[in-house]
């Protein structure tokens, strides 16, 4: 495998974070590296609009395989620079937690600080 490719997804790391190295990500496994995208797959917030279109209310969502975004809403947010790169990993991420039982605590995403790979 590629040392800049995800272990999650697959796809090359422009930009990575070892925020998984030591605390599990949703599907319970460590990672010493995963892309931008793939972090954000996981939904920690949504929010619910009132008529006029305002912001009615926030609401957390537990860190875990039962809230993850959709490719649209990756691309959307900035997290992916495209459909296709947000649609692997969310079906990266969706395989990953294939049988991941939902935590008995509420987790939640660890911080992450950003690298970009070296290239030789």
């Amino acid at each position: 495998m590629n040392k800049h490719a995800c272990p999650v997804c697959g796809q090359n790391m422009d930009i990575y974070t070892t925020a998984h190295k030591n605390a599990p990500f949703v599907d319970n496994k460590t990672y010493h590296a995963m892309c931008f995208t793939c972090y954000f797959v996981p939904k920690t917030g949504e929010q619910k609009y009132s008529e006029d279109g305002s912001v009615s209310e926030d609401v957390d969502l537990p860190y875990s395989c039962q809230s993850l975004c959709t490719p649209r809403e990756l691309y959307d947010s900035g997290a992916a620079d495209s459909l296709k790169q947000a649609k692997t990993s969310v079906e990266a991420v969706s395989e990953a937690c294939h049988g991941v039982k939902p935590p008995k605590k509420p987790t939640k995403r660890p911080a992450a600080c950003w690298n970009i790979p070296r290239r030789h």
